[in-house]
């Protein structure tokens, strides 16, 4: 099936089922403490290439995929097509060691639900979770600052990842 899981719920509440794919299984212990703490959240599965993923993509059901774009056999970004014909409404959240404006459009287009960093709080991967499973979209910035163009006019070590290596500074 799914996972081990612990079939955590709240006050009736079914737990969110996540399926973590990561080659890395530091990786994935760290994702499950980090769920751990969640009351309505659990790792009820985990994948290492994506070969494991479909297989447990077809045996069970989840609430939402957790992907890593670099796995050993396939891409995270080529399995996303797969999944969306498989599964066309399972919640994907690609989360990667790569920037966000590396991929996270790409993840999107193929059908990523969203994009998260590697570098993210535990938090904000909790809440890009909730987001994404309540049918949202989620990428790094948040929504407001996406429309009004904060973060692309910014200094610093961190806006300097933010802005394409080609365009300069003024």
């Amino acid at each position: 099936m799914g996972g081990k899981g612990s079939g955590k719920a709240v006050a009736g509440k079914a737990s969110i089922r996540v399926l973590v794919v990561d080659d890395h299984i530091i990786v994935r212990q760290g994702l499950r403490l980090i769920m751990d703490e969640e009351p309505d959240m659990e790792v009820a599965g985990e994948a290492s290439s994506v070969e494991e993923l479909m297989n447990k993509i077809r045996e069970s059901e989840w609430d939402v995929v957790l992907l890593d774009i670099t796995l050993p056999d396939r891409s995270g970004l080529e399995a996303l097509e797969d999944i969306r014909a498989i599964k066309p409404g399972l919640p994907v959240l690609v989360l990667s060691m790569h920037p966000e404006e590396q991929y996270a459009s790409q993840a999107l287009k193929k059908g990523a639900s969203g994009y998260l960093s590697k570098e993210s709080a535990a938090q904000e991967v909790v809440k890009a979770i909730r987001q994404v499973v309540d049918g949202g979209v989620y990428t790094g910035r948040d929504e407001k600052d996406r429309l009004s163009g904060k973060g692309a006019d910014e200094t610093g070590p961190a806006a300097v990842r933010r802005r394409r290596p080609d365009t300069k500074r003024r």
